[in-house]
């Protein structure tokens, strides 16, 4: 089971439900997921051998250091809305809805795949920052 595929799923049915653009939170939902599983795995090789793999510019204004974030980030976001296109995002709701996940089973996934790693990487952001790792 692609954790990607199902984070995608699975906010996908929730927004279908609310009338929304629900292909479009499920892209995002997986963009931010993927972003989440990388800034944890920088923040823990940062924490274990204290090389900086992601360097942030030191810019006067919050709005700069946000707009330059916000540029660099929209490059990243096209091949999510390429690739989760109407075909494939039916496939995905296929193959997930003929597997009958019970909602127990579909929650837990969804916290261990998007929730535990951003708890973990803002964990180990604060301890850093406080000076105890």
């Amino acid at each position: 089971m692609n954790p990607y595929h199902f984070i995608f799923y699975y906010v996908q049915t929730f927004w279908s439900k609310r009338k929304a653009d629900a292909r479009l939170h499920g892209q995002m939902a997986v963009f931010f997921t993927v972003l989440m599983h990388v800034l944890l795995l920088v923040e823990v090789i940062w924490d274990l051998t204290g090389i900086q793999l992601l360097y942030l510019p030191d810019l006067p204004t919050y709005g700069q250091r946000k707009s330059v974030m916000m540029l660099c980030l929209v490059p990243f976001l096209i091949p999510f809305f390429l690739y989760f296109s109407k075909t494939k995002a039916a496939q995905i709701n296929d193959h997930y809805e003929s597997r009958g996940l019970s909602d127990a089973k579909q929650l837990t996934w969804f916290c261990l795949v998007l929730v535990l790693p951003f708890v973990l990487l803002v964990l180990l952001s604060v301890l850093r920052q406080n000076g105890i790792i």
